[in-house]
């Protein structure tokens, strides 16, 4: 008899932290997306200071991970890798002025 109520009675703390367990994964991926789009934002923002353009005209794909810039006739054309871009921004922000 002990043993069915001390195993039921364990089922509703597991369960509940099993949730919280999902719960606190769901806050980090959010929070890391958050911080992802920021850091494009930033490296967009970086290109656009750099080669003199309209931030807005800088496309970023998703898939690929790589940023797009407008060639003069208004298509992309261009493409810059992620990490590349963040490797130059990095080197960059860490040259003494």
């Amino acid at each position: 008899m002990f043993m069915k109520y001390f195993k039921k009675s364990l089922v509703v703390p597991m369960v509940l932290l099993s949730l919280s367990f999902a719960a606190c994964n769901k806050d980090n991926a959010v929070q890391q997306e958050t911080k992802e789009k920021a850091q494009i934002e930033t490296l967009r923002q970086f290109l656009a200071e750099k080669m003199q353009l309209d931030p807005s005209s800088i496309g970023f794909d998703q898939e690929t991970r790589k940023f797009l810039l407008p060639a003069e006739s208004g298509d992309y054309t261009f493409e810059f890798d992620y990490d590349s871009v963040l490797d130059v921004y990095n080197r960059d922000k860490n040259q003494p002025k």
